[in-house]
């Protein structure tokens, strides 16, 4: 099984920057979506900090201004917001439906740069213990499917790699970057089912 999930972040560092946004769509190992994607913008303690920390950077904020993540934090409904602990909880009731109680199948985080939200989300103690330990029965698998290193290695055979084929027209959302890397894996496992043994 897999888990396409990606993060938006104020910054690059887990220890000063925070997660804004997190999306996931889970698929099963040939890459059907067992569920539909889903997503959730991070409740914060402290706001104020927060939009001190994308102002502080101005590609951040430029990002996160284009993708109107920035006004969907300041003027959406913040009752619909989750913190990480309840987005934690709903990811992993949908492993669970995803998997319909078999529990043996490892779970592999994917998509583009996945490592960085990986890592992230290791520093924090909402998500931390489904990568380090099996507190809540089970744990998120140490391998990834990180789709920006299979387009680096194209690039070692001057080779395009394969692109999505319907156009990201909001990127720099989790769901939405999530669903990118999966259309991606999914061209690339024709490609890779198309070379001969």
């Amino acid at each position: 099984m897999f888990a396409f999930l990606d993060i938006e972040t104020t910054g690059l560092d887990p220890k000063t920057d925070f997660i804004l946004e997190i999306g996931w769509v889970l698929t099963d190992g040939y890459l059907n979506e067992l569920l539909p994607g889903k997503s959730s913008i991070v409740e914060q303690p402290y706001w104020p900090v927060v939009y001190d920390k994308i102002d502080s950077n101005a590609f951040v904020q430029q990002m996160h201004n284009a993708s109107g993540l920035r006004q969907d934090m300041q003027f959406s409904t913040q009752d619909r917001f989750l913190d990480l602990r309840e987005i934690r909880e709903e990811f992993m009731a949908d492993v669970m439906l995803a998997r319909r109680g078999v529990t043996g199948e490892p779970v592999h985080l994917a998509g583009y740069s996945v490592g960085f939200d990986r890592g992230f989300l290791e520093e924090t103690p909402e998500w931390g213990p489904l990568f380090k330990t099996k507190e809540f029965g089970w744990q998120m698998h140490h391998r990834l499917l990180d789709l920006s290193s299979v387009i680096m290695l194209y690039g070692t055979a001057d080779r395009p790699a394969p692109v999505a084929e319907v156009y990201n027209t909001n990127p720099h959302r989790a769901l939405n970057d999530a669903l990118d890397s999966l259309d991606v894996a999914r061209q690339m496992s024709r490609e890779i089912s198309w070379i001969p043994a």
